[in-house]
């Protein structure tokens, strides 16, 4: 019998696990999104989770993040990134 969770009960594992991540965790959480063109409601909540806890990290994730007017303004996954000096730059 499988077990199907609500999709706020999802979301609340989600996101206690990208906040118990520790920097190299997340960034390979990241990465395994990074490039992929799949879209539906579940991916959508969490990648919505996945940018709180990167916007929740000491990092310089403007690489990820477009800024107009200091508004949010999008969120990009188009590349693979590592981090350099608590900064996202991209992975070589």
């Amino acid at each position: 019998m499988c077990t199907f969770l609500s999709p706020a009960d999802q979301e609340s594992q989600w996101q206690a696990a990208l906040a118990s991540a520790n920097d190299a965790e997340l960034l390979e959480r990241i990465n395994r999104e990074a490039g992929l063109r799949a879209w539906n409601s579940a991916r959508a909540r969490y990648l919505r989770l996945l940018q709180q806890e990167i916007r929740n990290r000491d990092w310089d994730s403007s690489l990820l993040f477009g800024e107009s007017h200091n508004r949010f303004a999008g969120f990009h996954l188009h590349q693979k990134v590592a981090i350099v000096d608590r900064a996202l730059v991209p992975k070589m």
